[in-house]
């Protein structure tokens, strides 16, 4: 796995980089970032990461029988080496109270896992397997691409649009040899990605942004496009998004900058409400869809439902699929090959997504959306029930 470094080796080159980069300035500083707070949250954060990717590896192999335990035990020792390491590392911020950096890293593998094969957490089918090691490099590749624009003071939406290309053609690539149990979620699930990645961005953070004063004088740096301010407490300061107070889903408040503020799906807390600005990629502008896409082209949405939609980029001249509506005929427009068709899926009992998306043009008992004309994909799930099957309205 990876270099093939012993994990002892690999703790002890990871503070290396971190106490050269700390000595010699060769990481970039926004500022008033204090360089061992810089050091000291990079570390804590490829620790972080690692251990989800790791958690993930062993949910694909293994399952919950018992040699999913013995790498599980494996997997915690070497974070808690990475983790010791870090923070062995001068000027480390404190966490926000109640945060376990173990606990949630682990949370994110098994919550991509369940949105990949929901009810039958660990996936244990070959296209969940590799939608799911897809979907935990891209949560890499965005906390890198945060990482380095917190350090540099520049924006991160560049490599975050070049990590979700990788992901979708993942996706892609599993989708197009059948046996999918679910199909069309690339964006849904590079939704969930980001939003994991703000909250380690924001919680394991690597830049000092409460002033002298303190709370509620919060005034410090932050990566761009995040502003200091008032954590949760009201005791200490945080790096969080720009401020887009309302309750969801009205979302009334003011954003800087030209934002809008609307009410967003976290994977995390729920519904909550984000500043969405048009300069972001299309993908990242989910519920408004407004956001930039290659020359000749135009932003649309692509899905909807309870669990977060989606956005993508069409033609000039054409309707995206959920905007064209028209379920269960629908006959809107998608990007990237993909087909527009109506659905009727139920997660569990509390989410649902009726009408017309974009997903795998396969069959919908294949792993598609697919359905004859004037037919919809019906499907259900629920721990231990699945089924999917055309329907007549």
């Amino acid at each position: 796995m990876g270099s093939g470094l012993a994990y002892p080796a690999r703790a002890v080159l990871v503070v290396a980089i971190a106490t050269c980069a700390m000595l010699l300035g060769s990481v970039p500083r926004a500022s008033h970032a204090s360089p061992g707070s810089i050091a000291c949250g990079i570390a804590r954060q490829r620790a972080s990461v690692d251990l989800s990717r790791r958690h993930a590896g062993c949910h694909r192999r293994f399952g919950f029988f018992q040699p999913y335990e013995d790498c599980y035990a494996a997997e915690m020792a070497r974070f808690e080496q990475a983790r010791q390491a870090a923070e062995a590392l001068p000027g480390c911020l404190a966490l926000p109270p109640g945060y376990v950096l173990s606990s949630e890293a682990l949370g994110v593998a098994d919550r991509l896992a369940a949105a990949l094969a929901p009810g039958a957490t660990p996936p244990r089918d070959r296209c969940a397997r590799a939608k799911l090691a897809a979907a935990v490099r891209d949560y890499r590749n965005v906390v890198r691409c945060h990482r380095e624009a917190a350090v540099s003071g520049s924006a991160a939406s560049e490599c975050v649009a070049s990590a979700r290309s990788v992901l979708r053609a993942a996706f892609a690539s599993a989708e197009a040899r059948g046996g999918c149990f679910t199909s069309g979620d690339r964006d849904s699930i590079h939704h969930a990605v980001l939003d994991q990645a703000r909250f380690l961005r924001d919680a394991v953070a690597l830049l000092d942004c409460a002033d002298e004063g303190g709370a509620p004088a919060c005034g410090g740096a932050c990566p761009s496009g995040d502003v200091c301010r008032p954590g949760a407490t009201g005791s200490g300061c945080a790096c969080e998004p720009a401020p887009c107070l309302g309750s969801a889903p009205a979302c009334g408040a003011a954003c800087p900058g030209g934002g809008t503020c609307a009410a967003r799906f976290n994977a995390a807390v729920g519904t909550v409400c984000e500043c969405v600005y048009p300069e972001q990629p299309c993908g990242e502008t989910y519920p408004l869809c407004g956001g930039t896409c290659p020359e000749g082209m135009h932003c649309g949405t692509t899905s909807t439902g309870d669990l977060g939609g989606s956005c993508g980029c069409v033609p000039d001249g054409t309707v995206a699929c959920s905007d064209a509506g028209g379920f269960p005929s629908c006959g809107g427009t998608c990007p990237d090959g993909s087909t527009c068709a109506g659905v009727d899926f139920q997660v569990g009992a509390f989410f649902h997504t009726s009408g017309c998306i974009c997903g795998a043009p396969q069959g919908c008992t294949e792993g598609g959306i697919a359905c004859p004309p004037g037919q919809y994909c019906q499907g259900g799930i629920a721990p231990g029930i699945s089924f999917r099957f055309c329907r007549t309205p």
